[in-house]
């Protein structure tokens, strides 16, 4: 202790002697250039530091010598950076760390032990608002909890890359929330429409319908050209049978007679007109601001600047809309607060920031309320090639049939309309509403999103019913939905597009767990496919026949599927869209992943 206190004071006259200077930065991400917000900035071997603002830019007071600033963020390697006492601006790049945000097992549906996944299990930080240290180097923070984007943790479930899960969960698992909700989405219809020339055909409005000319459904085709109908949905005692599907394609009409289940096949749709280049994209976050709810208001708050600016990076060319709807409950001082459509960040940033969470005593909220006016009050585009309406909540709907009907009227108008329906749920929800928002995104189009407890961040999350998923940081869930959903050839060849992809679609959610870069476990490729891109068939060459092969598109959908009998066998993508497909190969012991392109020109 004597002489530890000499050097303590030693150590406190250099600060107080030295004059304080500021150093002003960026912290971007080495790969692609995008600026991380929410980045940890602090002096080596202190606790004084800062975060990165939304662009990813910070200002930090520093002695007058050279100076070790440790830069950190999920995702990321630890960087330390000497700034001599001659440098008052720095631009610092962060390598992206693979390890740090693992798959995770989840015990809800099926058991699962580590080695039965591709990759380690991450576990993060309990600490609320305090980032997780890294797995590749030694993380300094400074204390106290931070608001900041980059902080939520989040797993996403797409029940169409699952659907074979979805059907035995729904009618095992889940079975008791069907009767409860009245909803049933089991028996689905999905369409894929072209050009004559292999694009896909975006926006159409596609109908289910019956032998007497009735409507079963109605939606609109994807950026994909793919559209989803449903028979029997909301009732699972009627006995309707679809005869044909009708698409109409700028007031022409395409018919497909006797149509097929999706167990048994992809209903085509060839269309004779030119390809269609759509470029807007309609996006809206509809929030439950009752009292529980002020963790996650704070963090959209945080994370929404970073969540445009990425995705406008990621999509140049296109034009993004923002709204957003506020709701309560009926016994609350207000039911719902709208802010139409905008292409103002800032305009839909101060409406958000007016709003915190309060009321909501009781555990169901106005949902209904509060999609029959983000559906049917807000303006959204007739011609946009992509709807996302992101539902972030931690309570069911009212049950009573007022409520119930609304509810129904309005997830049939999303479809009509082609709007997303994309549940973003928070601690508190049950397994019944689970079911009921999974219910909501396949009617839809969409898909469900759940925080996790892995940022440390609010109340304890339950985990979904599913076999595994994967933990990913919230804004970089949104950001890869957003463009995955958004993303076309735009009536050109694929090959850049697919560049500017690359890395966005790695991290994403599969059909089963899978590795990317398509190695075995010994390291060395088990197989190789060719050519890339392809116009026409797809030629594979595995050590030895695998035991199954998918082809997915760009959102994550199987769209082909066969058990081959031979190591080396040929795909035929003739009938599908330009575009970006990922091909999986189940080698016997795990499932392997790669990207290929299809250009049907």
């Amino acid at each position: 202790m004597k002489s530890f206190l000499p050097f303590v004071l030693i150590l406190f006259s250099q600060l107080v002697n030295a004059q304080p200077r500021t150093i002003h930065g960026t912290v971007r991400s080495a790969h692609d250039k995008v600026p991380i917000p929410g980045a940890n900035v602090v002096l080596k071997n202190t606790t004084i530091g800062t975060t990165t603002s939304p662009t990813g830019t910070f200002s930090l007071m520093t002695p007058t010598e050279s100076t070790t600033l440790v830069v950190a963020s999920i995702g990321y390697k630890t960087l330390e950076v000497l700034v001599p006492k001659t440098v008052d601006s720095v631009s610092i790049r962060l390598q992206e760390d693979s390890r740090a945000l693992a798959e995770v097992i989840v015990t809800g549906y099926k058991t699962l032990s580590r080695r039965d996944v591709t990759g380690s299990v991450a576990t993060l930080s309990s600490t609320k608002g305090v980032t997780a240290p890294s797995t590749s180097a030694r993380r300094q923070t400074y204390k106290g909890p931070q608001v900041g984007a980059g902080l939520l943790t989040a797993g996403e479930i797409h029940d169409y890359s699952k659907w074979k899960l979805w059907q035995d969960i729904a009618q095992n698992d889940l079975r008791t929330w069907q009767k409860q909700w009245h909803i049933r989405p089991l028996e689905r219809y999905s369409v894929q429409l072209t050009t004559t020339d292999g694009y896909p055909i975006s926006n159409a409005v596609v109908t289910l319908k019956t032998a007497t000319n009735g409507t079963l459904w109605v939606s609109r085709s994807d950026n994909t050209g793919k559209s989803e109908l449903w028979n029997n949905l909301f009732d699972s005692s009627a006995v309707s049978q679809p005869v044909q599907i009708e698409a109409l394609v700028d007031g022409q009409p395409y018919i497909l007679k006797k149509p097929v289940l999706f167990n048994k096949g992809l209903n085509r749709i060839q269309v004779s007109q030119p390809c269609r280049a759509l470029s807007a994209v309609d996006i809206s976050f509809v929030v439950d601001a009752t009292g529980s709810m002020q963790d996650e208001i704070n963090y959209l708050k945080a994370e929404l600047g970073d969540i445009v600016s990425r995705t406008k990076a990621l999509l140049p060319g296109n034009t993004i809309r923002l709204s957003s709807v506020f709701y309560r409950d009926v016994s609350d001082d207000y039911l719902t607060h709208k802010s139409d459509f905008t292409e103002s960040l800032d305009s839909i940033s101060r409406f958000i920031n007016n709003h915190d969470a309060a009321g909501g005593d009781d555990y169901p909220e106005a949902v209904d309320q509060a999609l029959n006016v983000a559906i049917n009050e807000l303006n959204w585009s007739d011609q946009a090639k992509a709807r996302l309406l992101f539902l972030i909540l931690d309570a069911p709907p009212h049950e009573d049939d007022e409520s119930q009907a609304l509810l129904k009227q309005s997830i049939q108008k999303a479809s009509e309309k082609g709007i997303r329906i994309i549940p973003v749920v928070a601690s508190g929800v049950n397994k019944s509403t689970e079911y009921l928002m999974r219910s909501w995104a396949l009617a839809t189009n969409g898909t469900y999103v759940f925080l996790t407890d892995h940022s440390g961040i609010g109340d304890a999350h339950m985990e979904p019913t599913t076999d595994s998923y994967k933990v990913e940081l919230l804004n970089k869930v949104l950001v890869r939905l957003i463009t995955s959903f958004a993303q076309t050839p735009d009536c050109q060849p694929i090959r850049d597009v697919a560049q500017r992809t690359t890395r966005l679609y790695e991290d994403g959610a599969d059909s089963t767990n899978v590795t990317i870069n398509g190695e075995a476990e010994d390291g060395a490729p088990s197989w190789k496919h060719y050519p890339n891109p392809t116009s026409d068939v797809l030629h594979v060459d595995c050590r030895k026949a695998p035991t199954e092969v998918f082809v997915a598109d760009v959102t994550g959908k199987i769209v082909l599927r066969t058990v081959p009998t031979e190591r080396r066998f040929t795909l035929n993508m003739v009938s599908f869209p330009t575009g970006i497909y990922f091909l999986k190969v189940n080698n016997g012991k795990k499932w392997e992943s790669a990207r290929f392109i299809l250009n049907r020109q």
